[in-house]
């Protein structure tokens, strides 16, 4: 369990690192404000995220901060963009709900000369940058290795994904299934 938490803060610190080197020169005095808008707020995945992003804050001096949607819902998250472009934020870190849903406003903010890097989002285009945990397609079927050990390679088994517009867990959901059919039959 330690070891996710440090993949996550690991994650939350790579992110920012990446939006440093992406923001146009300058002066090393300045202080960079640096946003991570999430799927939805309060989970505990993205309260510790919050802790890594507060932490290179803290370490560095920017101004750092974490936000999301009180629900799951795309249009949170677009006017949630919408008001960082506003705010002229160095950079937005995001992981988004539905991809396809912020393709436009993410253009947008890059427009404007802010740093977009995504996660959990191998589909998207407007971006800088998109950083992966994982391969998810290794992942899935590695999951999927592991179940069949424990049932033996027989029984039922049921999936479930954050939701369904979350790109990175359908794929690794899919790998998982792909596995199991070419693998293991009798699951």
């Amino acid at each position: 369990m330690k070891k996710n938490w440090l993949i996550i803060g690991g994650l939350a610190v790579i992110i920012i690192v990446a939006a440093i080197f992406l923001i146009p020169s300058q002066k090393a005095s300045e202080q960079h404000k640096f946003a991570t808008v999430v799927k939805l707020s309060g989970l505990a995945w993205f309260d510790r995220m919050e802790k890594g992003t507060l932490r290179f804050g803290e370490e560095t001096g920017n101004e750092t901060f974490l936000l999301g949607p009180p629900k799951a819902d795309a249009a949170l998250q677009v006017q949630i963009v919408e008001d960082l472009i506003a705010q002229k934020v160095s950079s937005i870190a995001i992981v988004p709900f539905a991809p396809e849903a912020l393709e436009p406003v993410l253009q947008r903010a890059m427009d404007q000369g802010i740093a977009v890097i995504s996660h959990e989002a191998s589909n998207i285009n407007n971006v800088n940058y998109d950083v992966e945990a994982f391969d998810n397609a290794a992942y899935g079927a590695h999951f999927m290795d592991q179940l069949a050990d424990l049932m033996g390679a027989k029984g039922e088994y049921a999936v479930m994904v954050g939701s369904l517009t979350s790109k990175s867990h359908n794929e690794f959901i899919d790998a998982a299934i792909a596995r199991q059919q070419e693998v293991y039959p009798d699951m």
